[in-house]
Order: structure tokens, then C-alpha cells, then sequence
């Protein structure tokens, strides 16, 4: 039954993405990301100094779809790397079934491309929700990650750990009482100079317009323009909001970033069956925590 109310709270929300991910443990309900290293660039590493490992951070780890083509990367550029990769992709989720999903997928799909060994070193999923302030931070949580990748490391990690955050289609999932919250630990765990890189559902996107009223929910707050969230409730309980690119400007730069991308992102999809062409509207953006990311001869 659709819940009636207009704040979730993220254990609620864990809970019903709980839910989905047993019910589509398959793991395939989400395709690969693969256009997610073209998107973004910054998730390459051909500008990664030798001396230092690169940590990139996923929020919202699904079953594993954007994982996969960043491993994949990694082992085109890096081939032979054994336990030294120049790589730790970290990945985090709310919802302890998506971990586990997460990381079935991701060792089954490079099971014939990565060893275990360089696997082991490249690679945690863990549960973790930045959305709630508790006892630990997301901060906290992926620097224990790190930890269990890179053996004998006496980091210190206080001004932030993340090369890069990929935050995509999270945010959405969101109650806007707790988004200030979600990115000021994205900001916390970013490295002085490190970069969020964003897409999620824009306002106006095809599946905001197939919703029916009595999915809406109405919040205490307010988008840019003034006006409510356009926030949706499925059938499942979990929640889908469809975001102003000044809304989603105002949340990055009052936790600290800068804006260096922003803009709507229009993608056509065709439906074989039916010869329609749907309409997509994503929000794009990178942010950069302000500072240099020191270099460890430093």
C-alpha cells in the first residue's frame, strides 16, 4: 500500500529499497552504465599522478550498474596491476541487499577480466547512508573501506578521502528534509580539489509526467524557483523527485562546492515495440570541493 505521508524517513526508505532489490536480486533490473566514463571524465585515470592511489566513492550502489564500467576501465588502462591498483573504487548504498547484490554482481561480471587478488584491492561495497547523521559519518565509513583495500596505510584521511563521488539517480530517492544532510556529507568527504559528478531525473522527465496526482507528495520545503519538490511516491514506497538544475545548484554550493558543469540533459530513447521516441530529462553536474588535493611527497 502507498504510504500517505509526505517525509520518509531514510530507515523507512532503506527499508523499501530493501524490498525492490530482493525482489529483482537477479541483479540485471538495471543495465551497465556504460555511458558513465564518457559522461564524466573525471573518472579516468590517464591524469592520475603515479604516486597516488585514486579513490572514487559511488553513492548509491544499486545492484552494481555503474560499478561495472569503471572496473572496466581501470583494467584496459592497467591490465596487469595485481595488488597494487592504481584504484580503489568504493561503493556504498542504505539498503544492505543492494551491498550484497552489488558485490555478487561485480565479482561475477570481471570474473574473467580481474583476479581476486586485484579485485580484493580495487574494489568494497559497503553499507553506508548519507543521509542520516549518525554516530559515524559516510567519511568514517569509507575511510574503514579504504582501509580493507590498501593493506599497511597510515592515511590520514580528515579533509576528505574521495577523488571522486558518483552520485547518479540517488539524490532523487532523497526526502528533501534530509538532502542538505546527504550533501554536506558528500562535501565532508570529498578531497580538497576532489569533484562530485551528478545526474538524476530533471523536472519535466517522461516518467515525472506518467505519475498520477495522488502519488505527489507536498513538503515543507522548496525548490529554486519557489515552488514545492516535485516529489513522487511509488507503489513500492520509494520516493522519486524530479529536480530544478537551480535547486540542485543551491544544495552543492550552500554545503561548499563550486559548480564547474551544470546544465539539462535531453535523451531520446526509442521503444522498438511501439516506434515512440521518450523523452529524458536528467540534470548534469560537477561540483569541485575548493582546495588542492595534495600529492603524498607533500
Amino acid at each position: 500500500p502507498m504510504r500517505q505521508v509526505g517525509h520518509l524517513h531514510p530507515s523507512v526508505q532503506s527499508g523499501c529499497w530493501d524490498d525492490f532489490h530482493s525482489s529483482h536480486s537477479h541483479g540485471n533490473f538495471f543495465k551497465s552504465r556504460r555511458y558513465i566514463t564518457k559522461c564524466f571524465p573525471c573518472l579516468s585515470l590517464s591524469d592520475q599522478p603515479s604516486n597516488r592511489r585514486r579513490v572514487i566513492l559511488e553513492i548509491g550502489c544499486g545492484s552494481g550498474s555503474s560499478c561495472l564500467p569503471v572496473l572496466q576501465q581501470l583494467m584496459s588502462q592497467h591490465p596487469e596491476c595485481g595488488d597494487s591498483p592504481p584504484l580503489a573504487l568504493l561503493a556504498c548504498d542504505s539498503s544492505p541487499v543492494a551491498v550484497e547484490t552489488t558485490t555478487r554482481c561485480v565479482k561475477e561480471a570481471t570474473k574473467t577480466t580481474i583476479t581476486p587478488e586485484t579485485l580484493a584491492h580495487c574494489f568494497k561495497a559497503f553499507v553506508a547512508d548519507p543521509s542520516i547523521d549518525s554516530d559515524v559519518s559516510l567519511l568514517e565509513r569509507t575511510e574503514e573501506a579504504y582501509r580493507q583495500t590498501v593493506s599497511n596505510t597510515n592515511e590520514f584521511f580528515g579533509g576528505g578521502i574521495a577523488d571522486v563521488i558518483l552520485c547518479v539517480f540517488v539524490l532523487s530517492a532523497v526526502d528533501p528534509a534530509h538532502a542538505e544532510t546527504f550533501v554536506r556529507q558528500l562535501y565532508q568527504t570529498t578531497k580538497p580539489g576532489g569533484t562530485v559528478a551528478f545526474r538524476d531525473y530533471g523536472v519535466f522527465d517522461l516518467p515525472m509526467m506518467r505519475f498520477p496526482p495522488k502519488a505527489y507528495r507536498s513538503t515543507d520545503e522548496s525548490d529554486a524557483d519557489g515552488r514545492s519538490p516535485r516529489l513522487f511516491c511509488r507503489g513500492d514506497g520509494t520516493l522519486a523527485r524530479f529536480f530544478h538544475s537551480q535547486t540542485v545548484q543551491m544544495l552543492f554550493e550552500e554545503a561548499g562546492f563550486a559548480v564547474e558543469e551544470l546544465r539539462y540533459a535531453t535523451v531520446f530513447n526509442a521503444n522498438r515495440k511501439t516506434q515512440q521516441m521518450l523523452k529524458r530529462v536528467f540534470v548534469h553536474g560537477v561540483f569541485r570541493k575548493p582546495g588542492a588535493t595534495p600529492s603524498l611527497e607533500e
